[in-house]
């Protein structure tokens, strides 16, 4: 019976044992390697985070200058409109000047 237990048992138990050690080695490589992961997609998170909030940043700068450049078409259209509307007056007053030429013409002639 001592032999029985010395060369089945006692093996078999030594095999567990061993196979015992081989677990928690090979649970305490996954625990790293999960371990590495969770700190890879904490930096991706912040560099992800860091990202849409440049992003935000380019597209607010874009709106502002898209108003900016709204605001200075518009001023532009105003200006053109004005500049039209000095012109036909400056066309109005070459003609009033051409007809106070005529009415001078007549008392020169006097």
């Amino acid at each position: 019976m001592a032999d029985y237990l010395s060369e089945t048992i006692l093996t078999e138990f030594q095999e567990f044992v061993h196979s015992g050690k081989q677990y928690k080695e090979d649970a305490d490589y996954v625990k790293e390697m999960i371990d590495a992961f969770n700190s890879r997609t904490d930096r991706l998170r912040h560099s992800m985070t860091e990202i849409a909030d440049s992003i935000e940043s380019i597209t607010k700068a874009i709106d502002e200058g898209a108003t900016g450049i709204t605001g200075v078409a518009g001023s532009t259209k105003d200006l053109v409109e004005d500049m039209a509307d000095i012109t036909g007056r400056m066309n109005t007053n070459r003609e009033i000047v051409e007809d106070l030429k005529k009415q001078m013409a007549v008392f020169a002639d006097l």
